[in-house]
């Protein structure tokens, strides 16, 4: 039952950091600052380590898209959802409801 309210929470949470996410790009924030605001206030340890990764693969020309895979944290299918949104340069692509976190 713990681990099932930890999920809510965490859906939650990942929600919101895709909504946050979303917001300062579509307001155009430089894409590795928008990360590092989100680190900042994340709160779980695991995103944060996580972002630290992906912001710093990130600033040495990798996609988001291939800088996400190499973390479990996020699932295929918000990793392909970044993939095409990136293909098609749309900046818009987070906010889609699928890229909630698992």
């Amino acid at each position: 039952m713990a681990s099932q309210s930890r999920l809510k929470v965490f859906n939650a949470s990942g929600f919101s950091n895709c909504q946050t996410l979303a917001l300062l790009v579509s307001s155009k924030v430089h894409l590795l600052k928008a990360l590092e605001m989100i680190r900042k206030v994340a709160g779980y340890y695991t995103l944060e380590k996580a972002l630290d990764d992906i912001t710093g693969k990130i600033s040495t020309g990798m996609p988001l898209s291939e800088a996400m895979e190499s973390h479990k944290f996020f699932d295929r299918k918000m990793i392909a959802m970044t993939k095409v949104g990136e293909e098609v340069n749309l900046p818009f692509f987070i906010k889609s409801d699928c890229l909630c976190m698992p």
